[in-house]
């Protein structure tokens, strides 16, 4: 949301405002890396052929260096991968 020259004082507070509480938020978020481990399962399940795309497999293989649990509504391509926790958001509640 980009203030236009003509934003009045209140609008303009507001657009900042919002700004700050982004940052604040994405300050929070922990962001996994693709370590050598990633990498390494990356490497296993490419050569399984599971036919799920290059950035889903490396968002299994980050899960499972991690021992995480990808949330996703993706489930029908994250359960071609074994071993991998899946929760969809989308039924969640």
């Amino acid at each position: 949301l980009a203030p236009q020259a003509n934003t009045s004082t209140n609008e303009l507070s507001g657009v900042y405002e919002q700004l700050a509480d982004t940052v604040e938020f994405y300050g929070q978020v922990k962001v996994l890396r693709f370590t050598p481990g990633a990498g390494s399962h990356f490497d296993r399940l490419g050569e399984m052929r599971l036919h799920i795309g290059t950035m889903d497999l490396r968002i299994a293989s980050i899960a499972l260096a991690y021992g995480g649990v990808v949330v996703t509504r993706n489930i029908r391509d994250f359960q071609r991968v074994p071993e991998l926790a899946l929760e969809d958001w989308a039924q969640s509640g």
